[in-house]
């Protein structure tokens, strides 16, 4: 089992089952404004995670009250406070120790500077080399740090999932468009055929126009491919597009010609 020790948390993020009604409003606000110049409470709270974001109270309603009203009186250095987190591991070992220590009702505090008895025979101080020195224990500061960074971590990997499908996304629609026909060649096409439609409806409207050989041939000259096209297999002449616009209407004219023989 792990050390036992206090880690941050903020206090908007716990909730407790006891009325706030249940403690004196003046002794909340004197215990606050202590922890305030102390820069937090010697007596931490027992919280169980319920969530990734949000603890209840197990243990210290009063001091979670009395952070909440720190809070109130300055946002900005009342924001976290001290608590002892329930894990699997210690549950059982701490819920045993906070109802031997809270029986009776009592509400133990370690004092700040407890006092010091003489002893009747004094350990002598060592040398300054000799004493055993205790490292620094950063576990209470980065314990909340280290939740937050895995947070950023994870916004941060579905922000790159998100922006690399839009990339791709992106890429499969340009070239969609790349496989299309340029706008200006469908203008051209649809031109084309409009102006073929009317000149196939000038034809229906003016069917003699064809019968005058000399006419007719000035007009073939200023008729599309698929105008000529048309003419031919209405007069039952075969032809494909593969032909030359000539060829179409030397085999127009010839059936003309035929035709004005017979």
């Amino acid at each position: 089992m792990k050390k036992l020790l206090p880690s941050l948390v903020a206090v908007k993020k716990i909730t407790s089952s006891v009325p706030r009604e249940n403690f004196s409003e003046l002794e909340l606000e004197q215990v606050a404004k202590l922890s305030l110049e102390a820069s937090g409470l010697i007596n931490p709270m027992v919280l169980r995670r319920t969530s990734m974001q949000s603890y209840e109270v197990v243990d210290g309603h009063f001091e979670y009250y009395a952070a909440v009203k720190a809070k109130e009186l300055e946002p900005m250095k009342g924001e976290m406070v001290p608590a002892f987190l329930l894990e699997p591991e210690n549950e059982e070992v701490l819920l045993e120790q906070v109802k031997v220590l809270r029986q009776g009702g009592s509400q133990a505090v370690i004092p700040v500077n407890p006092p010091v008895e003489p002893a009747v025979n004094p350990i002598p101080v060592l040398p300054e080399p000799e004493r055993d020195r205790q490292p620094i224990d950063t576990t209470l500061e980065l314990t909340p740090l280290t939740e937050e960074i895995k947070q950023l971590k994870s916004v941060v990997n579905n922000l790159e999932r998100t922006f690399q499908f839009q990339v791709e996304s992106l890429n499969h629609k340009l070239e969609e468009l790349q496989r299309k026909e340029p706008l200006d060649e469908i203008e051209l096409l649809l031109k084309q055929q409009f102006q073929a439609f009317r000149q196939d409806l000038e034809m229906k409207k003016t069917p003699k126009m064809a019968q005058t050989s000399g006419n007719a041939a000035k007009n073939y000259k200023r008729m599309t491919k698929p105008v000529l096209i048309s003419i031919a297999k209405k007069m039952g002449l075969v032809v494909s597009t593969k032909m030359l616009k000539d060829e179409i209407i030397g085999l127009i004219e010839q059936a003309e010609a035929q035709s004005s023989n017979e």
